[in-house]
Protein backbone atom coordinates (compact mmCIF):
# COMPACT_ATOMS: atom_id res chain seq x y z
CA UNK A 1 0.00 0.00 0.00
CA UNK A 2 3.00 2.51 0.69
CA UNK A 3 4.39 1.62 -2.62
CA UNK A 4 1.02 2.59 -4.22
CA UNK A 5 0.64 6.28 -2.23
CA UNK A 6 4.78 6.73 -3.33
CA UNK A 7 3.78 6.09 -7.08
CA UNK A 8 0.66 8.02 -7.04
CA UNK A 9 2.84 11.10 -5.49
CA UNK A 10 5.96 10.84 -8.08
CA UNK A 11 3.53 11.08 -10.62
CA UNK A 12 1.52 13.96 -9.60
CA UNK A 13 4.70 15.80 -8.88
CA UNK A 14 6.27 14.65 -12.57
CA UNK A 15 2.88 16.27 -13.90
CA UNK A 16 3.25 19.54 -11.58
CA UNK A 17 6.72 20.09 -12.38
CA UNK A 18 6.68 18.97 -16.22
CA UNK A 19 3.84 21.21 -16.72
CA UNK A 20 5.52 24.39 -15.06
CA UNK A 21 8.79 24.40 -16.99
CA UNK A 22 6.40 24.29 -20.46
CA UNK A 23 4.98 27.56 -19.13
CA UNK A 24 3.46 29.03 -22.19
CA UNK A 25 2.01 32.24 -20.92
CA UNK A 26 2.51 35.33 -23.13
CA UNK A 27 3.21 38.58 -22.64
CA UNK A 28 1.30 41.43 -24.66
CA UNK A 29 2.18 45.18 -26.08
CA UNK A 30 -0.50 46.50 -27.99
CA UNK A 31 -0.34 49.34 -30.76
CA UNK A 32 -3.41 51.18 -31.78
CA UNK A 33 -2.43 53.84 -33.58
CA UNK A 34 -0.57 52.15 -37.10
CA UNK A 35 0.05 55.70 -38.80
CA UNK A 36 2.84 56.72 -36.91
CA UNK A 37 6.90 55.05 -36.23
CA UNK A 38 7.21 53.06 -33.12
CA UNK A 39 10.31 52.18 -31.80
CA UNK A 40 10.36 50.22 -28.45
CA UNK A 41 11.44 47.41 -26.46
CA UNK A 42 10.34 44.37 -25.53
CA UNK A 43 11.06 43.16 -22.09
CA UNK A 44 11.00 39.81 -21.21
CA UNK A 45 9.94 37.97 -17.29
CA UNK A 46 11.65 34.65 -17.24
CA UNK A 47 15.02 35.46 -18.31
CA UNK A 48 16.47 32.17 -16.27
CA UNK A 49 17.72 29.41 -18.71
CA UNK A 50 16.69 31.73 -21.56
CA UNK A 51 17.93 30.55 -24.72
CA UNK A 52 15.26 31.86 -27.29
CA UNK A 53 12.09 34.34 -28.26
CA UNK A 54 8.51 33.68 -29.21
CA UNK A 55 7.04 36.56 -31.06
CA UNK A 56 3.53 36.59 -32.50
CA UNK A 57 1.87 39.35 -34.69
CA UNK A 58 -1.49 39.43 -35.17
CA UNK A 59 -4.19 42.15 -36.40
CA UNK A 60 -5.40 44.21 -39.31
CA UNK A 61 -3.29 46.85 -40.83
CA UNK A 62 -5.44 48.85 -43.71
CA UNK A 63 -2.45 49.47 -45.85
CA UNK A 64 1.26 48.41 -45.53
CA UNK A 65 3.63 48.25 -42.73
CA UNK A 66 6.34 46.81 -41.93
CA UNK A 67 8.27 45.65 -38.44
CA UNK A 68 11.24 44.74 -37.50
CA UNK A 69 12.78 42.74 -34.65
CA UNK A 70 16.14 42.77 -33.46
CA UNK A 71 18.49 39.67 -34.58
CA UNK A 72 22.16 40.64 -32.86
CA UNK A 73 24.65 42.85 -33.58
CA UNK A 74 22.85 45.71 -34.34
CA UNK A 75 20.75 43.25 -37.55
CA UNK A 76 17.02 43.63 -37.75
CA UNK A 77 14.61 40.62 -39.53
CA UNK A 78 11.80 42.56 -41.18
CA UNK A 79 8.56 41.41 -41.20
CA UNK A 80 5.66 43.08 -43.62
CA UNK A 81 2.45 43.69 -42.63
CA UNK A 82 -0.47 43.75 -45.19
CA UNK A 83 -4.11 43.58 -44.23
CA UNK A 84 -4.58 41.24 -42.02
CA UNK A 85 -1.82 40.16 -39.55
CA UNK A 86 -1.11 36.92 -38.55
CA UNK A 87 2.70 35.95 -38.03
CA UNK A 88 5.12 33.96 -35.83
CA UNK A 89 8.93 34.70 -35.23
CA UNK A 90 10.98 32.75 -33.48
CA UNK A 91 14.73 33.02 -32.96
CA UNK A 92 17.51 32.04 -30.60
CA UNK A 93 17.83 35.38 -27.66
CA UNK A 94 19.72 35.37 -24.23
CA UNK A 95 18.98 39.10 -23.40
CA UNK A 96 16.48 40.29 -21.11
CA UNK A 97 15.13 42.68 -23.75
CA UNK A 98 14.25 43.34 -27.69
CA UNK A 99 14.49 46.42 -29.71
CA UNK A 100 11.78 46.40 -32.52
CA UNK A 101 10.85 49.06 -34.85
CA UNK A 102 7.22 49.37 -36.59
CA UNK A 103 6.94 51.66 -39.45
CA UNK A 104 3.66 52.12 -41.58
CA UNK A 105 4.74 51.99 -45.50
CA UNK A 106 1.22 53.67 -47.01
CA UNK A 107 -0.81 55.89 -45.36
CA UNK A 108 -2.47 54.24 -42.53
CA UNK A 109 -5.65 55.27 -41.67
CA UNK A 110 -6.91 52.67 -39.05
CA UNK A 111 -5.78 49.01 -38.30
CA UNK A 112 -3.61 47.70 -35.06
CA UNK A 113 -1.28 45.28 -33.71
CA UNK A 114 -0.98 43.19 -30.89
CA UNK A 115 2.58 41.65 -30.31
CA UNK A 116 2.55 38.41 -28.24
CA UNK A 117 5.89 37.34 -26.82
CA UNK A 118 7.54 34.70 -24.48
CA UNK A 119 11.05 33.94 -23.81
CA UNK A 120 11.61 29.94 -23.92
Amino acid sequence: MKIKKKSILITFLGIVLFSCAYDKSYQEYKIDNLSKSISDTLIFQNESDMTGVEIIIIGNVNGRGMIEFENGSGRFEKIDLVNRVDEVYKTEWYESKMLFKYQPMDSINEGNLIIKYRAF
